[in-house]
């Protein structure tokens, strides 16, 4: 049993290092392209007065800003929530039992915590799935509502770049239509607490499959868009086959709303960059996990060297991290590729000092 879990260690271990480099350059691939597409679009792009549709401008890539509108109230059907917003998002979420696995000493145990959750937890692959049953089925669904016609000037925004607009606010709840079918299909108690429609028999001490819903709105107020133009309403611009549009709050340029879209996207590239070291350095760790198995029956000794070792396969880690991605920026950035390319041997080189010294001190 202790040489499969060595052997299952070793080749997850191999897999998950494998899986990184791949994963690794198409994420630098796909930031170096899009950095690129946006600084075409900075560079096509042209500021209209948003209060006049210029038909010269038709199909091409435009920025207008401006007070956006609607004479509607956005309803949500089923509670009948409504508020007057450019967006009103409701937000589910169903109590869950979730099940935490740890392994100790090659022992498994499994603790059981109920959790509110926003997707379904499949309990019946659970080790104790008798016991821990969790509805197969959200009885009501997060969903999104827009107004049938929202403009900005002379321009009507679709309901698809508007989904690309943050419900930030918080929607303050007074009152709801409990006689909706698709509630009393529910079965459930229907009440407002703290600021959310809660369905069950007690929201302090909730049952497993009791509902709590919550909605946030984007405000009507003034937007900055970049899209091609189609006559009076707004569409996607392509670009070497992928499609571009942009909308923001308030009332900003056309490099501000570039820059906020580079800028959230560069904050995903380095998450992605993090999660590939973190998937370099755990498959680093599974393949020399017999190493740690056996130093841990030595005390403290062993605690101590199978910390020095973690570390080591970290610096190693973020070497052939920084290789991976300093390869791929060689071929799109040439400049910045050769300082991660230095930096890179910089964490292969202190790698090899530790590895060297620790040999030293071991030899006295």
């Amino acid at each position: 049993m202790a040489e499969g879990i060595k052997i299952g260690n070793i080749a997850g271990g191999l897999i998950l290092l494998l899986a990184s480099f791949p994963f690794l350059i198409w994420n630098e691939k796909h930031w170096a392209g899009y950095a690129k597409d946006l600084k075409i679009i900075s560079q096509e792009v042209k500021t209209v007065n948003a209060n006049i549709e210029d038909p010269s401008y038709n199909q091409k890539l435009i920025h207008i800003s401006g007070q956006a509108s609607t004479d509607e109230t956005v309803k949500d059907p089923i509670t009948g929530i409504q508020e007057h917003a450019l967006k009103l998002q409701r937000l589910v979420n169903m109590y869950q039992w979730v099940e935490y696995k740890e392994t100790k000493n090659n022992q498994e145990t499994y603790r059981y915590i109920k959790e509110w959750r926003d997707r379904l937890v499949d309990s019946s692959h659970f080790n104790e799935a008798a016991t821990h049953q969790n509805p197969t089925t959200f009885p009501l669904l997060t969903q999104t509502f827009f107004p049938e016609k929202t403009i900005l000037g002379a321009f009507i925004i679709p309901q698809d770049l508007l989904d690309k607009l943050p419900a930030e606010k918080d929607l303050t709840l007074t009152s709801i239509i409990t006689k909706a079918p698709e509630l009393i299909s529910i079965n459930k108690n229907v009440s407002i607490i703290e600021n959310a429609i809660f369905l069950g028999n007690n929201n302090a001490h909730p049952d497993i499959g009791d509902i709590k819903v919550n909605y946030k709105i984007a405000e009507v107020g003034p937007l900055s868009i970049i899209a091609q133009q189609h006559n009076n309403s707004l569409a996607k611009h392509w670009l070497k086959g992928n499609s571009y549009w942009f909308i923001e709050s308030g009332m900003l340029s056309a490099d501000a709303v570039v820059w906020r879209a580079y800028d959230r996207a560069s904050t995903t590239t380095w998450l992605l960059r993090l999660m590939g070291l973190i998937m370099v350095w755990f498959g680093l760790l599974a393949l020399i996990s017999p190493l740690s198995k056996l130093l841990s029956f030595i005390p403290f000794f062993g605690f101590v060297v199978d910390g020095i070792i973690q570390i080591m396969l970290l610096l190693l880690a973020l070497g052939l991290t920084l290789i991976v991605v300093s390869i791929s920026y060689l071929i799109y950035r040439p400049l910045i590729g050769l300082i991660m390319l230095a930096t890179s041997g910089a964490c292969i080189f202190a790698f090899i000092k530790v590895v060297q010294l620790r040999r030293k001190r071991t030899s006295h």
